[in-house]
């Protein structure tokens, strides 16, 4: 996906207003250690241009994901309660040298 999004940028001489944004990992312990995760990850978000999005009403995942009851199941409950992404997502901006 990276590497498609950053060709559609080199080839489609996209204008300066437009940017590219990708969903930044995470350190694997950090991800499944809830609010704690999330307050070392905002700790750790020194970059520029970095976007914190943050859910502060976790139930609006829970209502979400039970509307698909199937999937809903008890690994699923689990990754709901420890992950940080039900309330952290961190964006960097795609920066694209040109020359290569």
């Amino acid at each position: 996906t990276h590497r498609g999004v950053r060709q559609h940028k080199i080839n489609f001489q996209v204008d300066d207003l437009t940017y590219f944004v990708l969903k930044s990992s995470t350190n694997t312990l950090v991800k499944y250690m809830s609010w704690l995760g999330v307050l070392l990850e905002v700790l750790w978000l020194k970059k520029k241009g970095d976007l914190a999005i943050v859910n502060t009403d976790r139930d609006v995942v829970w209502r979400a994901m039970e509307k698909h009851e199937s999937q809903m199941v008890w690994f699923r409950k689990l990754y709901l309660l420890s992950s940080t992404f039900v309330y952290l997502n961190v964006l960097t901006q795609l920066q694209i040298d040109q020359s290569t």
